[in-house]
């Protein structure tokens, strides 16, 4: 019997290193390609302008003009981030990312001609990673760009010692295709910066963080008031926990400090299964 356990142990064991090797190797092919920048835009001008800097900063570039084309090539898996433009004739650019999000977690930013603060709290409730006002600078987008794309190389919900999942009591949060998983196996899929905030809150559970950390931690980016992208991005979270019944978990507002989760986490390897956590 302790052999056959043993020979068991071994062959889980080697399936995981194999597991490990083959997301090593297929993570490498992905970061040595160049990455597809989709642009939903229907002003022919700026269209060039974008292609052709963008082109000058390695990517390559794909243009829609339309939500079914943009769903088409985003199921397809062609494209590694989405600019999409606020005002679209016949279409609005935020329910195109609204729907986008409903199936992928492809990064989106939103290029706004409106800078007012509704505005920009509607882009990123829409599921927008980031948004950009016009006129603006090609060489802000291009660091804008190079900024997600280096959270998505650094952080594909995997740390280095090994794959973890978060089991809470009602669901699962899974770091391969950043999603939320129930215990009916309902899946609502998470944003980026949303995965990288709610994984970061579970690490610190217990402990106040401040808007300051949970934006250069999800997003790169330094906080500064009035910036609402932690407020609108914990919002988000929040409803999709609650959308899988989620009760045990709570992210409260602290006050003047930022927020704080509370409740019943536990932090498991991957290849780990087993019932919800008691309590």
């Amino acid at each position: 019997m302790r052999k056959s356990a043993d020979k068991t142990q071994n062959h889980r064991t080697r399936k995981g290193l194999h597991r490990e090797i083959m997301r090593k190797v297929m993570n490498e092919q992905d970061a040595a390609r160049p990455k597809t920048v989709g642009i939903v835009e229907d002003d022919d001008s700026l269209v060039r302008i974008l292609r052709k800097h963008l082109k000058v900063e390695g990517y390559r570039t794909a243009v829609m003009q339309s939500p079914e084309e943009t769903i088409d090539r985003v199921l397809g898996r062609e494209l590694d981030m989405l600019l999409i433009d606020l005002a679209l004739p016949g279409c609005d650019g935020v329910e195109i990312a609204r729907s986008v999000r409903e199936i992928s977690p492809i990064p989106i930013v939103i290029i706004t001609g409106r800078g007012e603060i509704d505005a920009r709290v509607g882009c990123l409730d829409a599921g927008a990673d980031d948004y950009l006002t016009k006129p603006f600078d090609p060489r802000e987008l291009s660091a804008r760009l190079r900024a997600i794309f280096r959270r998505v190389e650094a952080n594909p919900g995997r740390p280095q010692n090994g794959l973890f999942t978060w089991r809470l009591s009602a669901c699962r949060l899974l770091p391969l295709g950043r999603q939320l998983v129930g215990n009916n196996h309902k899946v609502v899929r998470l944003t980026e910066v949303e995965y990288l905030t709610l994984e970061f809150m579970l690490q610190q559970l217990g402990s106040p963080v401040s808007r300051e950390e949970l934006s250069f931690r999800a997003t790169g980016r330094h906080w500064e008031p009035p910036d609402r992208r932690i407020d609108v991005h914990i919002a988000r979270i929040r409803r999709k926990l609650a959308m899988l019944g989620e009760r045990k978990l709570t992210v409260r507002a602290v006050r003047s400090v930022g927020y704080i989760a509370e409740g019943i986490a536990h932090k498991l390897r991957t290849e780990t299964d087993g019932p919800p956590p008691a309590g």
